[in-house]
């Protein structure tokens, strides 16, 4: 079974194993090319979204396919 990571603060990158750190490196700019794309859509109709809104968190599947899945859906958020 593939190892997951769980990546929402730069620190998070040092629960990766030093000999697996590269391949997650790799991925990333294909990870941050896809949530711009989904970003800047998001903008055309929801003018107040942020970057956070689109991203908060990423998981990275270390089984070597070199593959990118997206989960889109709706944060609430809370209105204090």
């Amino acid at each position: 079974m593939s190892k997951k990571y769980k990546l929402v603060y730069f620190a998070d990158l040092l629960s990766i194993p030093q000999d697996r750190l590269a391949d997650c490196l790799a991925e990333l700019p294909t990870i941050l090319e896809a949530a711009r794309v989904v970003y800047e859509m998001n903008k055309v109709v929801m003018p107040s979204v942020t970057p956070f809104d689109v991203l908060p968190q990423a998981t990275w599947v270390d089984d070597k396919k070199n593959t990118l899945t997206i989960n889109l859906g709706v944060m609430e958020k809370s209105h204090d």
